[in-house]
């Protein structure tokens, strides 16, 4: 059958504006954030981020055509498997750049230290396995400690799990995790990132990511975290969202679980046992 011509221009339109978000993305992220929030400053009525999107869009002429790498993929704000929570976030990713097997599922989002007390290993990984056998998958940070460890669960456990990163995927971090990324890929799921493959890891790019983290998981579960924790920047982006909190309990007169213990001061829920998450009748069926 013949594609319309009415059909043949709304997809040249969808293509030309979906290699612009690629090319923003590449070069011009910051310069695209500018506009998108002075925009918000301006108090101007959009129905939704996509419409707002489209405003940008229209005036930005010069764009570069990118080629990525074979291994790659860029799902962009205007692709149907771009996730419909980052929708949610003030400043959604332009896209994301994938390398692997990409699928939204129902997860939980695990963080926590970067070193952890056998405790809190030993825990992750009895809660990765109960949910897992509920049916969630899992998203961490492919960090060292309690993202490590809640990935090599979910393998183990033959679940679906995917990194976020705050490097680009040319750029791995942490380099001593690159055996995970490899089974994690070969165990068939997925690293993404929303910086383009040549950006190294800077410091102000973990917080960003971690706002991804907590939008992807439909709960979060934190397993320790010390005072300055950067695992608490993910708790704060999934509470702003009205996630639930889960906080396994700390150790008593601890202080690598202050920043646990403040949460759960502030409301979270203390978690004992990996059932207790399942107790809000969120996600797959028992």
């Amino acid at each position: 059958m013949l594609e319309s011509p009415r059909f043949s221009l709304l997809t040249q339109v969808f293509m030309e504006d979906r290699e612009k978000v690629l090319s923003i993305s590449f070069f011009e992220r910051a310069k695209f954030f500018r506009l998108w929030n002075a925009l918000e400053r301006e108090s101007v009525f959009f129905s939704s981020p996509l419409e707002k999107l489209q405003a940008i869009l229209k005036d930005w002429n010069f764009f570069r055509k990118i080629q990525l790498h074979p291994e790659f993929q860029f799902v962009s704000m205007l692709d149907k498997d771009y996730p419909p929570i980052f929708m949610q976030l003030p400043q959604p990713p332009l896209g994301l750049y994938v390398r692997g097997n990409w699928q939204i599922r129902d997860f939980v989002s695990v963080v926590g230290s970067r070193k952890p007390n056998p405790y809190s290993l030993r825990m992750t990984r009895s809660c990765v396995r109960r949910w897992t056998q509920a049916g969630y998958s899992v998203v961490s940070g492919g960090a060292y400690g309690i993202d490590a460890e809640a990935h090599r669960a979910a393998l183990d456990f033959g679940a679906y799990t995917i990194a976020v990163l705050g490097s680009g995927l040319n750029e791995l971090y942490p380099q001593r995790n690159l055996d995970l990324f490899r089974r994690l890929l070969e165990g068939g799921g997925a690293l993404i990132s929303e910086y383009p493959p040549h950006v190294k890891a800077m410091p102000y790019q973990f917080p960003e990511r971690n706002r991804l983290i907590a939008a992807l998981g439909q709960d979060l579960f934190l397993a320790q975290a010390h005072e300055k924790s950067g695992s608490l920047s993910t708790a704060r982006a999934a509470l702003e969202m009205g996630k639930n909190i889960f906080v396994l309990r700390p150790l008593a007169n601890d202080e690598n679980f202050m920043g646990s213990q403040r949460l759960i001061d502030s409301g979270a829920l203390s978690l004992t046992n990996p059932s207790d998450l399942l107790l809000e009748g969120r996600g797959p069926d028992i």
